[in-house]
């Protein structure tokens, strides 16, 4: 079964959970989440099934520089793979740089390639590329749903400077850029907190 479903979610049910609840009542492989919902959080969550998980594979062909997509090494190779040429992860990791500028160049998207080194690569206003590279990714982004924090980020950016991005395509690899600084700065700072106290044994 292929496809997305809205769940409502309930109080207190992890945006796994209902990932996992999904799978058994609908019995697919595969099904993913389209953000992660606090647990407490009451709402909408849609859940993709089967295909529908591979989500940069519904992107058209062309889309404006607006458009920004937030792939790490394997999703940008499937997408690749998918309108161009086959394009193996370890390509992308090679030449992150270029397979980037590569994927800017085909969708017409700007183009958020996560990694130790995050590539960004916007359009320039006069036909050509602007490419930005952020170095602040500690290990503590590995964390699931840290991606979906960054794609957050970068949404909450664009939305207070909507029509300015409009007007001016160039600044959305800008703002693209400062969302995956803020976001990796915050997890350094995350990092270097201390742990809390160990959880307690209670004995009756």
């Amino acid at each position: 079964m292929n496809g997305i479903f809205l769940l409502n979610k309930s109080p207190e049910m992890t945006s796994f959970l209902a990932c996992n609840v999904t799978r058994k009542l609908l019995g697919v492989k595969k099904a993913g989440h389209a953000g992660t919902l606090d647990p407490m959080a009451v709402g909408v969550l849609p859940i993709l099934c089967g295909n529908a998980t591979r989500a940069l594979d519904l992107l058209p062909d062309h889309v404006p520089p607006q458009v920004v997509i937030t792939p790490h090494a394997g999703e940008l190779a499937r997408l690749l793979t998918r309108i161009d040429a086959p394009t193996t992860r370890d390509e992308i990791m090679a030449e992150s740089l270029r397979q980037a500028q590569r994927a800017c160049e085909l969708t017409g998207a700007t183009v958020v390639l996560k990694g130790a080194y995050t590539v960004i690569v916007g359009t320039d206003g006069n036909g050509g590329m602007r490419t930005l590279v952020c170095g602040r990714a500690p290990a503590f982004l590995a964390t699931a749903g840290a991606g979906d924090v960054l794609a957050g980020i970068i949404g909450a950016l664009l939305a207070q400077r909507a029509q300015e991005l409009i007007d001016d395509p160039t600044l959305v690899a800008e703002m693209a850029a400062g969302a995956v600084y803020t976001h990796g700065l915050a997890a350094a700072m995350a990092a270097q907190r201390p742990a809390g106290p160990a959880p307690a044994t209670i004995t009756s």
